[in-house]
């Protein structure tokens, strides 16, 4: 049976968790989730002020891995960020909190670690841990906004170490310190059947890090030092429909992967779009949009159908990726097995009335 707790940034504490008015404080919460979290339970979090302060502040350790607090695969267990005045209960779609206005939650050092099956919907973290803000097999990050602020170089903001596990509609970055320099991997994807699609992965390091087969479809990935970076030879990744812009190197792999790079737009990459240690026929690019790199990479056979055209962004440098309907990337993309009345644009940001998501102000995507 579905539990549905409350948890609010100003509540007295000691209540049941189980309306608003009972309300659990963080510390509460964090208890509940170590403790007591079981399938199919929902919590939901009540926003914040919509300026992107935390309202939320860990003081111990999220970890639902303690007690092994694990969902299933037909009954997760979910988090859902609310607006600030929402007291339906339980809350509705409409409910839900975007934006600056999801809250957002100060790790102040602590782990957040969720362990197998959980979902967390439209939750800001701000993260300084090894292991960032972590989820497990089957997990879902949805809505979600990650700073990884460490001082030490490396560390993830959003991070899925394991299978099957799916990012939508994120951002992430990481820097040194709030605001500082790029200094680790906005999102680091782990062993197989991995998805991350329509995020937004900016001023890092490296924006997708990922060792295993994956999709990884939609994505913005702009001013990282490596846009997208593959570790390790593996099989099926696919990189459709992905804007890399302005990075130092824009996708970097390593040997024969078998994987498909279709209808991505690489563009203004200061050093090469495209760095592969070595050529693989193996590897299949095409319907590509290479432009304004210094390189587009010595070892990528770009395909038949690769063009080079300016995709004229409506401000790229205010992270605004949309190119216009008589923009050059319109209809320029490869038409995958959709039965549509022109081609699928290049890269992930589309013109006004196909764009699904858009990181147009500050704290991440909007829908």
């Amino acid at each position: 049976m579905t539990v549905h707790m409350y948890v609010a940034p100003d509540a007295a504490g000691g209540g049941t968790g189980l309306s608003w008015a009972q309300a659990w404080t963080t510390a509460e919460w964090v208890a509940d989730i170590t403790n007591n979290a079981s399938p199919d339970d929902i919590y939901y979090l009540k926003g914040g002020d919509g300026t992107m302060d935390a309202n939320y502040t860990l003081t111990g350790h999220l970890n639902a891995d303690t007690n092994n607090r694990i969902g299933n695969s037909v009954n997760p267990i979910r988090v859902i960020g609310v607006k600030s005045g929402t007291t339906a209960e339980p809350p509705t779609f409409s409910d839900w909190a975007f934006g600056n206005a999801r809250p957002f939650i100060e790790c102040n050092g602590k782990s957040s670690k969720f362990e197998n099956y959980w979902e967390l919907y439209n939750i800001g973290a701000y993260v300084n841990s090894a292991g960032g803000f972590r989820a497990d097999i089957g997990c879902l990050f949805w809505n979600c906004y990650c700073l990884q602020y460490s001082a030490t170089g490396g560390r993830p903001a959003f991070n899925i170490p394991s299978i099957e596990g799916h990012i939508v509609n994120c951002e992430g970055l990481a820097t040194n310190g709030k605001g500082g320099a790029a200094h680790g991997t906005a999102i680091s994807l782990g062993t197989q059947n991995i998805s991350c699609v329509n995020c937004y992965t900016h001023d890092s390091v490296t924006g997708i890090l990922t060792n295993s087969y994956c999709t990884l479809s939609g994505n913005l990935v702009a001013d990282c030092t490596t846009g997208v970076e593959f570790t390790v030879s593996r099989m099926g990744i696919q990189l459709h429909g992905n804007t890399i812009y302005g990075c130092g190197t824009g996708i970097k792999g390593y040997d024969s992967v078998r994987g498909e790079f279709l209808g991505n737009i690489i563009a203004a990459c200061t050093s090469i779009g495209a760095d592969w240690n070595a050529r693989y026929d193996s590897n299949i690019w095409d319907y590509n949009n290479w432009h304004g790199n210094n390189s587009d990479g010595p070892n990528i056979t770009k395909g038949v159908h690769a063009t080079a055209l300016d995709p004229q962004f409506v401000d790229a440098a205010n992270g605004d990726f949309r190119t216009g309907r008589n923009m050059r990337g319109i209809g320029a993309g490869l038409l995958l097995g959709v039965e549509v009345d022109s081609s699928v644009d290049c890269g992930a940001w589309q013109s006004a009335d196909r764009m699904l998501v858009h990181p147009g102000m500050a704290g991440g995507m909007r829908a």
